[in-house]
């Protein structure tokens, strides 16, 4: 039976995949595939540049992208975002609300955890510990970071009537 991987499950999942990718073949490492054309004799190589050396193998986020039917840059966002999220951060948000066994909802939503990412390690820290202190009320990234550090959350921008009339 198949189980859906919430985001951090599933970035965690394909960095441990990776690591065991990258040992069994060592060549689909970033930076290998340039190494190994420019250690090819000219006789050897493809006429076209783009056309892959044989013997050569997939990087990691094309091999699995396929598998999965997904871009590369998808699981490159999700081998980012399992690489950058604080680990203190995301278990606060795993105990909060009310029951100390309630998670926040934003551990279901991976736009918010990479938002949350890409702040530094303390800020990550401080702001999961608002939205567990104020899960009902805070329920983005934004809305903690506007409390924790008194920065006003960006507004969508309004037209003005005329703009809006054609004006």
């Amino acid at each position: 039976m198949r189980t859906n991987f919430r985001p951090l499950e599933f970035a965690d999942a394909l960095a441990r995949h990776k690591e065991l990718y990258e040992a069994a073949y060592p060549d689909s490492k970033k930076g290998a595939k340039g190494l190994i054309a420019m250690n090819t004799p000219d006789d050897k190589k493809p006429e076209r540049q783009n056309v892959a050396l044989e013997g050569t193998v997939q990087n990691f986020s094309e091999n699995v992208a396929q598998k999965f039917g997904v871009g590369p840059r998808t699981i490159q966002r999700a081998l980012w975002l399992a690489g950058t999220i604080n680990r203190n951060a995301v278990q606060t948000l795993k105990a909060c609300g009310i029951r100390k066994d309630a998670e926040h909802k934003i551990l279901d939503n991976a736009s918010q955890l990479r938002t949350l990412a890409k702040f530094p390690p303390e800020d990550q820290e401080r702001i999961a510990s608002h939205l567990a202190e104020y899960p009902d009320t805070c329920k983005t990234v934004a809305d903690a970071w506007a409390k924790v550090d008194g920065h006003a959350v960006p507004m969508p921008a309004i037209k003005s009537h005329s703009v809006m009339m054609g004006g």
